[in-house]
């Protein structure tokens, strides 16, 4: 660096630096007592929360919910809705009421769409799902099979098909 390497050329940036340096020190000599956080298999809380936002998907959400609610014994789904203007929320509510739905009153896009859901979320996993998706019979015990089989794993993917 080459504050290091200058200090009389740059005396703040130095001054920073060894301000920063110190406050290191001090949190690592204050935590060398501290307990090391439990394991991330003993923190993680029981199921799966699928979030899927969507925008005017009112086909693509009767095609995609059907399957997911059989591969969901222990879990749920999460539909954001971003300022639809179809019937897609109306539709959601009425024909799959054992999935929660969260409604926008704009769109807020995929990745705010998501946080919003992920908020919401309750299960250990989370699944993050574009309204068109179309998941395989066991695509769900496959992803936190995998998300489980080592406490060090905190984020798995899926192998896309177009």
């Amino acid at each position: 660096m080459i504050a290091g390497l200058f200090p009389q050329a740059y005396p703040a940036v130095d001054a920073r630096l060894s301000q920063a340096r110190g406050w290191v020190a001090s949190r690592r000599r204050r935590n060398a007592d501290a307990q090391p956080s439990p394991p991330l298999s003993v923190v993680r809380r029981p199921g799966v929360t699928v979030v899927i936002p969507s925008r005017d998907g009112l086909a693509l959400l009767r095609e995609m919910l059907p399957p997911l609610l059989a591969q969901l014994a222990h879990g749920e789904v999460i539909v954001v809705d971003n300022g639809s203007t179809d019937a897609s929320a109306e539709i959601a509510r009425r024909d799959f009421p054992q999935f929660r739905l969260i409604q926008n009153g704009r769109n807020l896009g995929f990745g705010s769409g998501n946080n919003v859901g992920i908020r919401a979320a309750r299960g250990a996993a989370l699944l993050l799902l574009n309204q068109d998706t179309e998941a395989p019979p066991d695509w769900v015990a496959g992803m936190t099979r995998t998300l489980d089989s080592d406490p060090k794993f905190g984020a798995v993917g899926c192998k896309l098909l177009y």
